[in-house]
């Protein structure tokens, strides 16, 4: 299958993934994805029998979740991979016509799946979180879950900040229909808005996409009026945009107020940096400031 884009242009061949979005392909990815959450329940069913006395295991209390905890992970894995796939070219269908009927009905189908995958690998990470540095080497020291020792250490960090899994496996379920359905709003927004832009005298209408990759144009006039056209278009979105922005920056200083982080706790742990780098970074660009504009200033008189 051969994507184009909506104007006729050429664009890309999914058809090495999945021959189209309701194929009998995808039924038999989505029929392993349950065959796969199934199990997992099962193994999560000895990992929540432990919670309440983790933090406290010894490896040899620990060794019937440790070998339960590598089952759920690798288990997991290989739902990730499928999921991701799924999602993937589910995405890249709407990249090239965000209206594809098919597209926005695949990526709906994907949100339950989502959901349930979140919940079948709380209880892993609960467990990952509580037990002892001494299991965790124990889970880590088997050459299939090895590769997750960066992941497991560095969520082990915030242990702390995390909620019980009742309160952890709600906040996952209610985010695909919270903050992530603002995200999915943007996108569907951003595919569908067009701009006009000038194209030798008249006036052509194309896609956002499109128009943004005019801002690198080595023509001045055709980046101003990309610029120009692209602000336009978004006008009318501005109440939606801002709204959006609003519940997204609630959702997380709530989440923040629930754990008892500070708003930059996450986004810092997210990106592997302290507090401090972030500091001096910022302490920097604003020292360094004047002599930017003063160059901005110069680059535009030339």
């Amino acid at each position: 299958m051969t994507m184009t884009e909506p104007n006729g242009g050429e664009s890309w061949d999914l058809s090495n993934e999945y021959p189209s979005a309701d194929s009998a392909e995808i039924d038999a990815d989505f029929a392993e994805l349950d065959a796969l959450s199934d199990a997992r329940d099962r193994v999560a069913a000895v990992l929540r029998s432990l919670l309440d006395d983790a933090e406290s295991l010894s490896v040899d209390r620990a060794e019937p979740g440790i070998r339960a905890a590598r089952e759920a992970f690798v288990l997991g894995e290989a739902a990730e991979r499928i999921l991701n796939d799924l999602e993937t070219y589910a995405e890249c269908l709407l990249s090239v016509d965000s209206s594809d009927e098919a597209g926005q009905a695949l990526l709906g189908r994907l949100q339950a799946y989502v959901k349930r995958n979140d919940a079948v690998a709380e209880p892993l990470r609960q467990f990952l979180d509580r037990i002892p540095d001494a299991v965790a080497e124990a889970f880590l020291a088997d050459e299939r879950t090895a590769p997750a020792r960066f992941v497991v250490e560095h969520a082990r960090k915030r242990r702390r900040e995390r909620l019980s899994l009742d309160q952890e496996t709600l906040a996952s379920s209610l985010a695909q229909d919270g903050i992530h359905a603002w995200g999915r709003l943007y996108d569907q927004l951003s595919g569908t808005l067009t701009c006009e832009v000038p194209d030798n005298g008249a006036t052509r209408t194309i896609g956002l996409a499109e128009a943004s990759g005019l801002l690198l144009a080595s023509d001045n006039s055709v980046r101003e009026s990309a610029w120009r056209a692209i602000n336009t278009a978004w006008d009318e979105h501005v109440e939606s945009c801002s709204a959006a922005i609003n519940a997204i920056a609630g959702w997380r200083l709530e989440m923040c107020a629930r754990r008892g982080t500070h708003f930059l706790d996450a986004p810092l742990h997210m990106n592997r940096i302290e507090r401090a780098t972030l500091d001096t970074i910022l302490g920097v660009a604003e020292e360094t400031m004047p002599l930017a504009r003063r160059a901005a200033r110069l680059q535009a008189k030339a």
